[in-house]
Formats: structure tokens, C-alpha cells, sequence
């Protein structure tokens, strides 16, 4: 049986193909994992989780996935998705443009149709706090829909909007592939990009047996474009969405030691107050993660940090 919440929000996980199956799923939607296998250098953070989807292909691939989601159903959502596929992985609720982690602590960074919504002032912030926690020789992989696409084109989807000046609105940004490059070397020095999809975001070959008759043509077609475009390169830019690789210089000081513990919070050695970084205190009759340096405390909620400042309890 699949979980409630992801039945009621798989439309806005995982796009418009995916709205017929509101209610009507049969199976989960678990895309196939585009990263490497788990290298030893750590967890993964996935920035944006949602119900988990990701967290599960990552830990099919052998990482320790920890997701973040501004939304505490949706956390609580991913944590009961991986226990029904016997998986290992934690969760918490965070503002992506304040991630409440310790630095150098995950080896892997991974988003998904994420960082799309949100203003380029808090995406360059949240790609700011991915190099802070990111250990030496660790790497990141974000996903981000191009203005070139050509079904995001067609669809005049990609036009400038002028709600994206807006820092808190959640419409859709664009990039283009120079915008991304620059952004990216300036960063960390280093830029790679490869294809996701094509005629939409978040299209998945993975997820066609689910979809209807009359949208199963959107993934074949996908498929077959990415197959092409190994043989003619300038196809790739036409891409609709694509991924963008980066990784931190260095070389690790050894393997990581593994989180201690099996429940979500065993998660509590990565983090850190969003606010002033310093040390976290755990309350455990209050159900709080304290931080005296920022003079807040963090709840927890059914075992699930809420690492947002303006949800803290002020000391």
C-alpha cells in the first residue's frame, strides 16, 4: 500500500505528468538513481526531499541519505517511506538557505526540482551552505530546468516572469547554461553538466508503466533524445532539465564514522544551529535541541528536528 501523503501530493513531487495518479497509485515512484555508488566519504544530503523518493534510490546506490524539507509532514513522510523499504536514512525540517549542519559533514550533495522555486539570492545561499558542508573530494549533484529547453520553449513556460524578482515567491527560475557555469566555477571552481530530460522537468523513464496511455509518449520520447544526444552533442542543449556536478578540492582526512544509532535522531552529531553554528544540546524531556550560543531551542517532533529558526523557542 502506498503512504497516504504520497498518494495526495505525487503531482506536486513529482510534476504534471503525474496528476492522473493523484489517489491512484499503484506502486511507489522511486526514479533511478543518476549518482555514483556510495564512495565512504560520507552521507548524502538531499536538499528538498519531499515523501523520500530520492533518499530511497540513494540508499539503493549505498548512501546514508539525510533529507531536509521546509514541510514536517513531508519529512515525517520520507521517514515512514524508507522503514516500508528497509532502508536506513534521517530527516529533518530546515530552510534550505540556512542548513543546520556542522561543516565537512556529508560527502554527497544531491537536489531535485528544488532549488527552481526559489529566488536566485537564497539558491546562491543555499550553494554557499553545500560547499560549507561538504567534506574535501566531496561533490555535488543539483538538478535545474534550462530556459533553452526545447518543450520548456514550446510551452512559453521559460519566458522571464516577473514574479521571480519577488524573494519570496515560488514560480519556476530558468537558467541557462552560462548563467549555471559561472555560478558554479565561482563557487567551487569546477563545472560539469549532463542531461536529465527532455519536454517537461522531472520527466522519468522509470516511472512509464504508471503513467497513462496518453503520456507514456513524453518519457519514450525523453529517452530516446538522451540516446541521440550522445551522438550529436549539440542536442544536449536542448535539454529541459539537466544536472550540474561540482566538488570541493582536497582530499578527505579518512572515512567518516558512521552515525551512531538506527533511529532519525541518531542524526543529531551532523547538526548544527542555523543561526549562530555553534553546538546543539539535546533536551530530551522538553523535546528540544538547544543552542545557547543563539539562545534558541529547537523542537522535535515526532522524533524530527524542526531546525527553523522563527519555530525556535527563544531562551
Amino acid at each position: 500500500m502506498v503512504d497516504a501523503y504520497v498518494q495526495r501530493e505525487v503531482a506536486g513531487t513529482n510534476g504534471r505528468l503525474y496528476v492522473p495518479l493523484i489517489q491512484r497509485l499503484t506502486r511507489y515512484p522511486i526514479p533511478t538513481c543518476p549518482l555514483p555508488a556510495a564512495t565512504g566519504l560520507g552521507p548524502l544530503l538531499d536538499i528538498g526531499c519531499g515523501w523520500g523518493r530520492w533518499m530511497v534510490s540513494a540508499a539503493r546506490r549505498g548512501w546514508l541519505p539525510v533529507g531536509v524539507d521546509i514541510k514536517h509532514e513531508a519529512a515525517a513522510a520520507s521517514q515512514r517511506v524508507l522503514k516500508e523499504h528497509g532502508l536506513r536514512g534521517h530527516s529533518l525540517v530546515a530552510d534550505l538557505g540556512r542548513l543546520p549542519f556542522k561543516d565537512a559533514a556529508f560527502g554527497a550533495v544531491f537536489s531535485y526540482s528544488v532549488l527552481q522555486h526559489t529566488h536566485r539570492r537564497r539558491a546562491r545561499a543555499c550553494l554557499e551552505g553545500i560547499r560549507r558542508v561538504l567534506r574535501p573530494g566531496g561533490f555535488c549533484m543539483l538538478e535545474f530546468p534550462m530556459r533553452d529547453g526545447i518543450g520548456n520553449r514550446l510551452r512559453g513556460t521559460s519566458r522571464p516572469n516577473p514574479a521571480e524578482d519577488d524573494y519570496e515567491s515560488w514560480v519556476v527560475r530558468y537558467y541557462t547554461l552560462d548563467e549555471l557555469r559561472a555560478l558554479f566555477t565561482g563557487l567551487f571552481g569546477n563545472f560539469e553538466w549532463e542531461v536529465d530530460c527532455y519536454l517537461g522537468i522531472g520527466v522519468q523513464w522509470s516511472d512509464v508503466d504508471l503513467l497513462p496511455w496518453r503520456y507514456k509518449l513524453v518519457p519514450l520520447t525523453s529517452e530516446l533524445l538522451k540516446r541521440a544526444a550522445r551522438l550529436i552533442p549539440p542536442l544536449e542543449r536542448a535539454a529541459d532539465s539537466i544536472y550540474v556536478t561540482a566538488s570541493l578540492e582536497g582530499r578527505s582526512t579518512g572515512a567518516c564514522e558512521p552515525l551512531p544509532g538506527t533511529g532519525n535522531l541518531a542524526v543529531l552529531p551532523l547538526l548544527a544551529c542555523p543561526v549562530s553554528g555553534g553546538a546543539l544540546v539535546h533536551d530530551a524531556a522538553r523535546g528540544e535541541l538547544v543552542s545557547a550560543k543563539a539562545g534558541l531551542a529547537y523542537p522535535v517532533v515526532d522524533d524530527i528536528p524542526i531546525m527553523v529558526p522563527e519555530e525556535a523557542r527563544r531562551l
